[in-house]
């Protein structure tokens, strides 16, 4: 087991790789002070290779600047940045229905058509964050009428751009259930209780009957929606560890806070079970996707180490480990924390490489694009620094 030493060690890692080489690298070079809002697509010193602005990626940094003003000492830095963010997604993020365009110029002129309801629940988020920081009434306000179109949305979330024919094969994807239990967690004190509790108890069901395959002590990403299992479809058996740790983190937190150490022992059992199953014990790393038979998967990309999905399994083990004390969930967090700490990050030019190959080496080494900004990495940082330091202050006040 660890002691109070090794505690503040990591601590230490976590914050000086949060404060000297993530931040700074989005605070220089992705604010547009011009235009408004945020550039996302940097190479990997920090150019802008596309200047096009993407609204899953401004909901998330917005959300990102607001949180280190909230959390690390309110300094104006990060509220100058959140407000460059939540400025230019008031101005020019909402269609007349209140649903947000997918992409934008960098001057805020609308270029894609809101097909993918996730810009809403990161535009969401976002906003809820931006309000605890500036204390601006539209952005709570904003913040509850997008989390109402979004469950009115939810369950046809692509509307007339959904390519699946209605009735044919229609799976249950995880993405939804993950999002659900991120926004309970981020949008506690912004919208009502009885609504959040609802969602949540519904969506808590929905994982543990339709997701889990006990049989085969899988999460499986897109299941039916009664909860059958169709192994006979790649799609059927598709497995993303990360997403599934992530899932189950966000979860496991509101367990703990709700006191459910039912649910929340049964949590930690299946996370032991996914990560057993999705590191690859020969070359080391998480795949990003899996076959729960494993038998081939149909992404080209099923081999890769993506940063977000260390930075997500870093968080379950450890806050599994903090919740049971288990020192299995430690022995994993300390093996993904050398493998992670040892792969992804570029202390020459800041931030980490987001895609690895199978063996850890840097598949594109850009920092920045529509799907990677400054979100899982702080994120994660911040959660581990914060539930190392929690770790610490449960110690014996002489070992400390």
């Amino acid at each position: 087991m660890p002691d109070s030493s090794r505690y503040l060690q990591l601590q230490q890692i976590y914050q000086k790789e949060l404060f000297e080489y993530v931040l700074p690298f989005w605070l220089n070079n992705s604010l547009d002070w011009k235009n408004g809002g945020y550039y996302c697509c940097l190479t990997r010193d920090g150019r802008i290779y596309e200047t096009d602005k993407f609204a899953w990626m401004l909901g998330r940094e917005l959300w990102t600047m607001s949180k280190m003003y909230n959390v690390y000492g309110r300094s104006s830095m990060y509220l100058d940045a959140a407000r460059l963010g939540a400025e230019f997604i008031q101005k020019y993020a909402f269609t007349a229905d209140n649903d947000v365009y997918f992409s934008f110029t960098e001057y805020g002129d609308p270029l894609v058509h809101p097909y993918n309801i996730f810009s809403e629940c990161f535009i969401c988020v976002g906003l809820a964050e931006y309000y605890r920081a500036s204390q601006e009434e539209w952005a709570k306000e904003k913040a509850i009428s997008v989390y109402r179109r979004i469950q009115e949305r939810k369950k046809n979330p692509k509307g007339i751009w959904t390519k699946q024919i209605s009735g044919k094969r229609a799976y249950s994807p995880l993405n939804m259930t993950m999002i659900e239990f991120m926004m309970f967690r981020e949008l506690q004190g912004i919208v009502p209780d009885a609504e959040l509790h609802a969602i949540l108890n519904y969506n808590i069901d929905h994982f543990f009957s339709v997701h889990v395959d006990y049989p085969n002590r899988r999460v499986l990403e897109r299941p039916l929606p009664d909860g059958r299992h169709d192994f006979s479809h790649m799609e059927g058996r598709l497995m993303t560890p990360g997403h599934t740790l992530e899932t189950m983190w966000f979860l496991l937190d509101i367990l703990i806070s709700l006191g459910d150490d039912v649910h929340a022992h049964q949590i930690t059992d299946i996370m032991l079970d996914t990560i057993n199953f999705g590191w690859d014990e020969q070359l080391g790393g998480i795949p990003l996707y899996k076959d729960a038979l494993n038998l081939p998967t149909e992404k080209l990309e099923s081999n890769q180490r993506q940063w977000w999905v260390h930075a997500e399994a870093l968080c379950s083990m450890l806050l599994a480990f903090k919740y049971t004390k288990n020192p299995v969930f430690w022995s994993w967090f300390t093996k993904i924390h050398e493998y992670t700490f040892s792969h992804f990050p570029d202390h020459e030019f800041g931030e980490w490489y987001g895609y690895l190959d199978r063996h850890g080496e840097p598949e594109f080494t850009v920092k920045g694009s529509k799907f990677k900004t400054a979100y899982h990495l702080p994120r994660a940082l911040m959660q581990c620094d914060l539930w190392l330091g929690e770790l610490l202050q449960e110690q014996p006040s002489d070992s400390i």
